[in-house]
């Protein structure tokens, strides 16, 4: 006969059944003495080895009050205080109630980061050390190489990634990858590397480590990947500033703007300032380099289905020229942003007005030869066109922007004042970028942002035909824009206001 269910509510008010089966413990230490971290529901299968012999407990308080279950306890258990389990920690046999964590994050995301910051061998690195920095991922994930290339340009040590080891706690594998010197930073983009259950985040909480989360994709779509409250806590930054009043009024404590930058492996000179040495451009056509959808999209909107009359409004809308990009859906779907997946909805529906924005731009850059450059996925949409295979981004697309008389930018309505790394790269590469008027050209100075900003797609022409005619003017853009991001906009830069904001 099964054991009554017990149903309690998680931080965030939901009702959940409280799991009593044993194998909701998680073995964190082995020793002598038993230590029992979060007690579970009444009539929890305890193994009987555990049920008469001396077992120090230690629960959240406000888990206990709604259980009762310390009632319930064999005599021969007795009560830690956190600092007594502390203490004991090191020499015990300890479990740890996993699903207390959806309980009570609050009393134990903290708590674990003190037990480990405590049992393991930490120390302060010394004055003279390098600093040493944590960023999760490896040179395949988004903005990896680009960070580490700027952490080692400025001499800081970098610790990327965890050893996997079966069994080994995940706070333990950390400070042996960091040789148990603190870091003076965790720097994760898009919550790479952080775990679902915030444990390194917590431990680096104790060891008053800043973590910066750096959004640079649309923030929400991240989080609902996230089940716990802990980023909250983090330092945020986001690459569009229209997220911040969501953020916050969602309860981050620290949120602020932070754009993306040059990648250095972009920088090339330029060969010469003579105008004529241009020349070749005009053999290049103007050029769009993107996805037609960002990967993963079926998968990550599975389960999401629209609303018809919110579609059609939307498309609606969008004949008139007004923008129903991912505020407007926000707003028309009254979305609960977090926890769960509520927020996916309003992102498809911007996803999807996005891919027509951009392939009505597409389809008057083709008007005036544009070359484009992206996935199989175009081909549906511009029925007809010569779609190019996706190039290597560390290997030629360099050469395409530099070749290119123009390369075209179209913002998503997924990030509707944001900058893509277009904005930095194709002036880097020595090439030419136009682009529709994104709320995010707004940290660039105005002359420098008006002879690039095309205010409609039925302009493009017009902006095409300007540059074919007017190469030293051109020119003397592409010097001005790249001093001005040489001086600005690296990720160095970047780098340096993350730390201030830390500070």
């Amino acid at each position: 006969m099964r054991p009554e269910r017990f149903f309690v509510s998680d931080f965030a008010g939901r009702s959940m059944a409280m799991d009593g089966n044993w194998r909701a413990w998680i073995p964190l230490s082995e020793g002598e003495n038993v230590l029992l971290l979060g007690l579970g529901p009444t009539g929890a299968d305890i193994p009987s080895l555990l049920l008469n012999r001396p077992v120090f407990w230690l629960d959240s308080p406000s888990l206990l009050e709604a259980t009762g279950r310390e009632r319930t306890l064999p005599a021969s258990w007795r009560k830690a205080s956190p600092e007594e389990a502390i203490a004991l920690f090191p020499a015990a046999r300890c479990y740890f109630y996993r699903p207390g964590l959806r309980i009570d994050p609050f009393f134990w995301q903290p708590f674990l980061g003190r037990l480990f910051a405590t049992a393991d061998s930490w120390s302060s690195p010394s004055s003279k050390a390098a600093p040493q920095v944590l960023l999760f991922g490896n040179s395949s994930d988004l903005l990896h190489s680009e960070l580490l290339t700027a952490l080692m340009h400025e001499g800081s040590r970098v610790v990327s990634s965890l050893p996997v080891q079966s069994g080994t706690n995940i706070e333990t594998l950390l400070c042996d990858a960091c040789q148990g010197s603190v870091p003076s930073l965790c720097l994760s983009v898009n919550g790479r590397g952080l775990d679902a259950d915030g444990r390194i985040f917590g431990l680096l909480e104790a060891l008053r480590v800043p973590v910066v989360i750096w959004f640079v994709d649309n923030p929400f779509h991240v989080l609902s990947r996230i089940k716990l409250p802990f980023w909250k806590r983090a330092t945020l930054f986001v690459t569009d500033a229209s997220f911040i009043p969501l953020l916050v009024s969602e309860g981050a404590r620290h949120v602020r703007h932070l754009p993306l930058a040059v990648a250095w492996h972009m920088w090339r000179d330029l060969p010469c300032e003579n105008p004529r040495a241009l020349q070749g451009h005009a053999e290049s056509p103007p050029l769009f380099v993107g996805r037609s959808a960002f990967p993963d999209k079926n998968r990550y909107f599975a389960a999401v289905r629209l609303p018809k009359a919110l579609e059609m409004e939307a498309c609606s809308l969008d004949r008139k020229g007004e923008v129903p990009d991912i505020h407007w859906w926000y707003r028309k779907a009254r979305t609960c942003f977090w926890p769960g997946h509520d927020v996916r909805m309003p992102g498809l529906g911007a996803e999807m007005c996005s891919q027509k924005n951009r392939t009505r731009w597409l389809s008057w850059g083709l008007k005036c030869g544009m070359r484009i450059v992206g996935d199989e996925g175009w081909r549906k949409l511009l029925p007809g066109a010569q779609i190019d295979a996706p190039v290597d981004y560390y290997g030629t697309l360099p050469d395409l922007y530099y070749r290119a008389l123009a390369t075209l930018n179209v913002t998503s309505w997924q990030l509707p004042a944001s900058l893509s790394q277009r904005h930095f790269d194709v002036w880097a590469s020595g090439g030419f970028l136009l682009s529709d008027a994104t709320r995010g050209l707004s940290i660039f100075p105005e002359e420098l942002v008006r002879p690039i900003t095309v205010e409609h797609p039925s302009l493009l022409g017009n902006a095409i035909g300007f540059l074919k005619n007017h190469r030293e003017e051109g020119l003397l853009l592409r010097k001005a824009w790249r001093a001005h991001l040489l001086e600005k906009h690296t990720y160095s830069h970047r780098l340096n206001d993350m730390r201030q904001a830390c500070m």
